[in-house]
């Protein structure tokens, strides 16, 4: 199991670019991912995992209240 240094778990909402690896043009940059209740994981200052679920230790949790 992956040690990240930051995990942010509970959030209300996640909104993410989810989709194709290229640049988004026009219409393109409506199209979101939005993840109820979500956790963010970080590591080394980039972020290497988003979801419902992580399976990831952490050096630090944060848990989401807004």
């Amino acid at each position: 199991m992956e040690t990240v240094d930051l995990l942010i778990k509970n959030a209300n909402e996640l909104v993410t670019l989810e989709g194709p690896h290229t640049p988004r043009t026009k219409k393109q940059m409506g199209y979101l991912s939005v993840i109820p209740g979500g956790s963010l994981a970080i590591k080394d200052g980039k972020i290497v995992g988003i979801g419902k679920h992580l399976s990831v230790n952490a050096k630090k949790n944060a848990k989401c209240d807004w």
